[in-house]
């Protein structure tokens, strides 16, 4: 837990993932019926791909 405002972001953003497909299930029936539970671990998968060290992880120096 280095970073608490990552940890804040990262919940709101799962939070909202949440409720978005939640909202949106009559219109996401075309990727599955289960798409509302698998929807935040694909968010943390994408996240994870992108972001690997953290949303606000600072850059390290390199050493050379």
């Amino acid at each position: 837990m280095a970073s608490p405002v990552g940890a804040l972001v990262g919940s709101m953003l799962i939070g909202l993932t949440e409720a978005f497909v939640a909202g949106y299930q009559a219109d996401l029936h075309v990727l599955g019926e289960g798409f509302g539970d698998v929807a935040p671990y694909a968010v943390m998968v994408l996240v994870l791909l992108v972001r690997p060290a953290g949303l606000f992880a600072a850059k390290g120096a390199a050493r050379v």
